[in-house]
């Protein structure tokens, strides 16, 4: 009889301890929620959650087993707060992958409708000059922006195929560069900026 009552008590205190350590860490996940633009991080932090309800959930069970269905009060309320502050920690989460993945693919569609406007006003300029045949050539400027028309129209398709790769995949952590608007003064600072973004997601050579 004392066996098990030393037994039990050694439980109690345990799972006491376990609750207020795990609910601090739930306090933690929902405080950095706000700032958190890692969505490895967020999937990572549900899993932790999942394994913190086992481990409460074992030792409650052998409370339970031990005091046979009879906690102690502490216990069993000290239980019931832990899984409503992990489900409303779960929740939070979600909510705030919910939002990554609406702003990820706003990203997506801006980049896209801009790459359209602009392969639509070079349409438009093809079609202009080629109905004045008799408009004398432009002169050829190796400094002028419109040199980089062409490598600024496949960055921005690169940028977008990124972008939708990477939302299916799940693994988009933050925005990308802005899109090379032809400023060829500005373009080494650019494709600087793109590589360290695309150096940084870990892709492999084949899915650069």
């Amino acid at each position: 009889m004392k066996a098990k009552e030393s037994k039990l008590s050694k439980l109690n205190s345990k799972i006491i301890l376990v609750i207020i350590d795990k609910r601090n860490i739930h306090a933690l996940i929902r405080d950095d929620l706000k700032d958190c633009i890692d969505e490895d991080l967020l999937n990572a932090n549900l899993e932790s959650l999942e394994d913190s309800n086992t481990d409460i959930s074992n030792l409650y069970e052998q409370i339970i087993d031990v005091s046979e269905n009879q906690p102690i009060p502490e216990v069993s309320n000290a239980y019931r707060d832990f899984e409503v502050d992990r489900l409303a920690t779960i929740e939070a989460v979600n909510d705030r992958l919910d939002h990554l993945t609406e702003y990820h693919r706003g990203v997506l569609q801006e980049n896209l409708k801009k790459l359209s406007v602009r392969r639509s006003s070079n349409a438009s300029s093809t079609h202009t000059a080629q109905d004045r045949p008799n408009s004398p050539a432009p002169i050829e400027n190796k400094s002028d922006a419109s040199k980089a028309e062409p490598a600024a129209i496949a960055i921005a398709e690169a940028i977008a195929k990124s972008i939708s790769q990477n939302l299916r995949a799940g693994r988009m952590a933050e925005p990308p560069p802005e899109i090379f608007r032809g400023d060829y003064l500005k373009y080494e600072d650019w494709i600087f900026s793109f590589d360290a973004y695309v150096d940084g997601k870990g892709f492999s050579d084949a899915e650069k």
